[in-house]
């Protein structure tokens, strides 16, 4: 709940509180699978605060926990997930080469895990990912062909008409590969549709630092297609929004690299 709304700094107090009382239960020096995924939570809460070395180091103690748990060679969900949140760190470091071997280990697991073929939320989420770090790169093509694959996915899970989180970051992405080839009308259509679904899920009104983010490119985008008029607005929304909420939306931490 903190996380969604952008209390990174509250999110890590309870999780710290959760991985103290695992440890006094588990012992402090136990390897069990619930202190593995306090670990990785509190990373991830680190890595959405920029602390990028506090977040790798837990990721990799999460990471040799789970190994431990289930076997280092073994085939099993939660060791794809720590890689790919492992990987969302590099991203975040600019080191794409390990974020890409991470994110394909990842999502070969998730696959034999699941099936080739399976429809599944993790599956989406490792070929957004990899899609990133195409994308970061210059391979709009492939970055486009990824983002499609796990939109389609995540509507096929979530329902075609859902405002979803993950659905919108699709979109959003999608929306920002457009602008970089210059298809600006086809951006603006997608980011303002994952404007309008991030909305619905977390409020008309609300500072959530990806709306923030979304209508940020929008004004740019409108911008650079010489509609300034459309542009003042969108900046004056964004303004008006942090003025109505008494400047707290600069306390916020946005999770993603900046767009």
């Amino acid at each position: 709940m903190y996380e969604d709304r952008g209390n990174y700094d509250e999110a890590v107090k309870l999780v710290e509180q959760s991985l103290k009382m695992d440890r006094t239960v588990r012992g402090a020096e136990s390897t069990h699978s619930d202190i593995a995924f306090s670990f990785c939570c509190l990373a991830n809460m680190y890595r959405l605060l920029g602390k990028l070395d506090e977040a790798l180091k837990l990721h990799e103690q999460s990471l040799k926990m789970r190994r431990e748990i289930h076997g280092n060679s073994k085939i099993h969900r939660e060791i794809a997930f720590s890689l790919s949140y492992l990987g969302l760190v590099y991203y975040d470091q600019g080191d794409y080469d390990e974020a890409v071997k991470l994110y394909e280990r990842s999502l070969e697991i998730y696959r034999s895990v699941h099936g080739a073929k399976s429809v599944r939320s993790d599956i989406a989420f490792s070929l957004c990912n990899l899609a990133n770090v195409y994308r970061e790169q210059g391979k709009l093509e492939e970055a486009l062909e990824m983002y499609e694959q796990s939109l389609g996915m995540r509507r096929s899970i979530h329902g075609h008409n859902k405002s979803h989180p993950g659905i919108a970051f699709s979109l959003w992405s999608m929306g920002l590969v457009y602008r970089e080839q210059k298809k600006l009308d086809q951006a603006v259509e997608l980011l303002e549709q994952s404007v309008a679904m991030l909305r619905n899920v977390h409020g008309q009104n609300s500072v959530h630092p990806y709306i923030k983010a979304v209508l940020s490119n929008l004004a740019d985008i409108y911008n650079k297609r010489g509609t300034l008029n459309e542009a003042l607005a969108k900046r004056d929304h964004i303004t008006q929004t942090i003025q109505t909420t008494c400047g707290e939306a600069s306390s916020h931490a946005v999770g993603e690299k900046e767009r």
